[in-house]
This record gives C-alpha cells, structure tokens and sequence, in this order.
C-alpha cells in the first residue's frame, strides 16, 4: 500500500532526524520510501530540506497558535503544547536536530526559520514568566532555562519513543511527570490532578 503525503513527509522528517547528513539515497531508505518516489517530491537535497523546513514550521506554528500561550492558564496550555507537539513528533525531532532551525536561532541569524523558531522560544519565555508570577512555576528557575528544559525534554521523550524506551502511550505522562513536576511549584495543578 502506497504512504499517502503525510505519512510520506513524517516518513521523510523521522529520516532526516536520524541521518541529518545522510544523501537522498540514504534518506529515502530510511524513510522506506524508493529514491524515485523521494527524487519526484524532491530532487535535491537542498530542495527536501527546504520542503521539510517548511511543513515542519507551519505545523509548529499552528501548535503554538492553537496553545494560547498568552492567555490560557499556564499549565494547560504548556500540556496542550506538549501533546500536540507529540503528535507532530517526526518534525519536531528534525526541526530540533535542523542546524538551520535551532543552531542559528541562538546565533541570531537572518534565516527565517531560525527567526521563526526564536519567536516560538519567546512565546515560552513569555508563558513561563506569566506562571512563574502566578506562582506555578518555581522563581529560582529562569524562563530561559525553563524554555530550553521543555526543548530538550521534548526532543529526550520524542528519541526515546523512537529507540523503543518509551511507549508512544507514555510520552506526555513522562513529559508531564518530569518537567511539570520538576518546574513546577509544589502544586501547580488544580486539586493535584494533571
């Protein structure tokens, strides 16, 4: 049965996290996809990284819109981030191994995505700060640091689900039980329940 594009693009996202240098060749294999199938949906590397960029973004982008980071309460918002960054895990996994995304957003640079991906940092910053004030967050903890915490996590929890350390039906319990727990005040849900 043919991958329909979706699956074909998580396919492609999965490949390119795991073999960030890998050639066409290598990528279509380790998507399990035909290198003709790979070379009609993108005929240089250059062009699928590019592609892959994009998609993975927009996908991003409307998680982060569909959060309300700036107006839900703190902690439901971060845990509807959380899962539905889950459910894009594939891309997520590539755009936080994207030297392109992630490497030169700490560097300031002028790409777009790089730009885009520190906006999303920001609006964490932002939600962290707001909690913090609301006393959900721990105040030792900066928003900065918080922010990187949730990055890395996401990306532990994602890698771990892939190596099989991870049921897929645990990855937001985890997430949830490590950074809410760990950054959060002592209580930070209503009547202990999350």
């Amino acid at each position: 049965m043919a991958m329909s594009e979706d699956q074909m693009q998580r396919a492609l996202a999965a490949a390119l996290s795991t073999h960030p240098a890998g050639s066409l060749q290598e990528i279509a294999k380790a998507a399990g996809i035909g290198k003709t199938t790979l070379y009609r949906f993108a005929a240089t590397r250059e062009r699928l990284l590019d592609v892959m960029r994009k998609e993975g973004m927009a996908r991003v982008r409307r998680i982060f819109e569909d959060a309300h980071l700036d107006s839900a309460p703190p902690v439901e918002a971060l845990t509807r981030l959380a899962e539905n960054l889950l459910t894009e895990r594939e891309f997520c996994a590539f755009l936080m191994t994207d030297y392109e995304v992630v490497q030169k957003a700490n560097l300031s640079d002028s790409n777009p995505f790089a730009a885009e991906w520190s906006t999303h940092e920001a609006s964490l910053e932002g939600l962290f700060l707001r909690g913090q004030k609301d006393g959900i967050f721990r105040l030792e903890l900066p928003a900065s640091w918080m922010t990187d915490v949730f990055n890395s996590l996401m990306y532990t929890v994602v890698d771990a689900e892939r190596r099989g350390r991870l049921a897929p039906a645990n990855m937001l319990k985890w997430w949830i039980a490590t950074f809410i727990h760990g950054c959060g005040a002592q209580d930070p849900s209503p009547a202990g329940q999350t």
